[in-house]
């Protein structure tokens, strides 16, 4: 596929910049599918990046317009490598603890699995509940998981909710 340079309006500080081609190529193998609506630089201060170039109200250096001006700019919470240990990426649950878990298997049924293959969700009848199976559990397992998949589990409370923390396959 050939591609060419394309000016693109940034909804940031409303001036152009240009999409080049090597940009469009580096999408495509991405996989994305959708153009950038920020020029390069918003871009980057967004994801976290410190760039000590832009101040308020000055032009933007991407712009081919003449128009572009930066508004005030403040880069999104929690956002690249400066955030702290202790920050939860996550809400705590708020909903309460189940009690009277049991402390052996239980039958569950496979309702959901994750795409990537990092996790899958299981759901406990006896508990009326899901719970979250991590996928380096699912090894024990002789194949790969499938959705309807009946299983039995061992699961205890985290701070997000039930969570498997071992499987085996059903035995009839």
């Amino acid at each position: 596929m050939s591609y060419q340079d394309k000016p693109i309006d940034c909804r940031d500080c409303g001036g152009q910049f240009i999409f080049t081609a090597g940009e469009q190529s580096f999408f495509d193998e991405k996989g994305f599918i959708n153009a950038p609506t920020r020029c390069p630089l918003r871009r980057k201060q967004l994801k976290g990046y410190t760039t000590n170039e832009v101040v308020a109200g000055a032009c933007c250096p991407y712009d081919t317009s003449g128009r572009g001006r930066y508004p005030h700019v403040t880069p999104l919470p929690n956002r690249g490598s400066n955030r702290s240990s202790t920050e939860r990426p996550y809400k705590l649950r708020t909903t309460p603890a189940l009690e009277n878990i049991p402390d052996d298997f239980v039958e569950a049924t496979i309702v959901r699995i994750d795409h990537t293959g990092r996790f899958v969700f299981v759901n406990v009848p006896s508990l009326n509940q899901d719970a979250y199976v991590h996928a380096s559990l699912l090894v024990m397992l002789p194949s790969a998981p499938y959705e309807q998949q009946r299983v039995f589990v061992r699961i205890s409370n985290s701070d997000r909710g039930l969570r498997a923390t071992a499987i085996k396959p059903y035995e009839s």
